[in-house]
């Protein structure tokens, strides 16, 4: 099982000293048959996911590809923004009460 996406996300966090998590999903290029980690870090009203995506196989030792020791591949970070947030008695009410918040909001970017 290639673990580089893991090595890349504990290496993030590791450097964040702890303060932020690690997160799994299923891998969307295999069709969900391996894990795939990431880096997640809350900063305020911005959450930063950062992950690590081989390219490709290596087929022998010496070709080109995503190993252990040598990552060929891609890095991507994706920032999401807080638009609503709610506190209720029940999940669904706070889900509800998030989502109104959220069509409310002024949807223009700020840079």
């Amino acid at each position: 099982m290639r673990l580089n996406c893991f090595i890349v996300a504990s290496a993030i966090w590791l450097r964040a000293h702890l303060r932020s998590g690690i997160a799994v999903r299923r891998s969307v290029g295999l069709g969900g048959l391996v894990p795939h980690f990431f880096h997640v870090h809350d900063r305020g009203r911005r959450l930063v996911v950062e992950d690590y995506i081989p390219r490709r196989r290596k087929a022998g030792p010496f070709d080109r590809g995503d190993s252990a020791l040598a990552f060929d591949g891609l890095y991507r970070v994706r920032v999401y923004e807080l638009i609503g947030t709610a506190t209720s008695d029940t999940l669904f009410g706070a889900y509800r009460q998030a989502l109104i918040m959220a069509a409310g909001r002024d949807r223009t970017i700020r840079v």
